[in-house]
């Protein structure tokens, strides 16, 4: 059994480099199975043997679990396969506060060159995302055109622009006019900062306004 994670607001991929397991039409005897969260009550991503190497697969949240199987007969050579980070993915809002970290080891280490990472935000129908950064130093620039964050008021980036952000000044509170924002962080191949954090979370119509970014409290 294999249960592997990585920081909020990032995704595991999983990539085959050999794989020979006993064959058998619908997997019953030697095989893995690859589930889609922290334990086997995750949805199932696939169920996999024989000798044909699974294409790579990757979580759609930060978690994910694998089990080996074997009965007691018939040995192949196995199977031999690597994880990785990668960034970006659709992000569910509720009613609790949840992280999001510009990359896998904020606070460790400054981000790497050439990122392009986008988070979908969802909340349910009728509602909004709220977001706000709790920290953020991205390598500053007048027009934020070496890296920055952009969020977009929807699903996609044609939909309206509600910021491009970039140097250590924390943006403004977003609160999305629809159920959806789309949040992307990009930089280029040189200077690095540390990055960002965020927190997200789902709030009503009645609770919040829509489609603005609010002003910072004054201090």
């Amino acid at each position: 059994v294999w249960h592997f994670t990585t920081t909020p607001g990032h995704r595991i991929r999983l990539t085959f480099i050999n794989f020979e397991l006993e064959p058998h039409q619908e997997c019953t005897y030697d095989h893995i199975e690859v589930f889609d969260g922290r334990n086997i009550n995750s949805h199932s991503l696939g169920r996999y043997c024989g000798s044909k190497l699974p294409h790579p697969i990757t979580s759609s949240g930060n978690q994910m679990y694998m089990v080996f199987y074997s009965d007691a007969s018939v040995q192949r050579k196995g199977f031999h396969a690597s994880h990785k980070t990668v960034c970006g993915g659709v992000l569910v809002a509720t009613e609790t506060h949840q992280r999001l970290f510009s990359h896998a080891r904020h606070g460790d280490n400054n981000y790497n060159n050439k990122m392009e990472c986008e988070w979908v935000i969802m909340a349910s129908h009728g509602n909004h995302v709220k977001f706000n950064f709790d920290t953020f130093e991205i390598e500053d620039e007048s027009d934020c055109g070496y890296d920055n964050v952009e969020v977009f008021d929807g699903k996609l980036d044609t939909d309206p622009g509600l910021g491009r952000f970039c140097g250590s000044k924390i943006p403004a509170e977003i609160v999305s006019s629809g159920q959806s924002l789309l949040v992307r962080f990009k930089s280029d191949d040189t200077i690095n900062w540390k990055g960002f954090s965020a927190t997200y979370e789902q709030v009503s119509l009645q609770s919040q306004g829509s489609g603005v970014i609010k002003p910072l409290p004054m201090t």
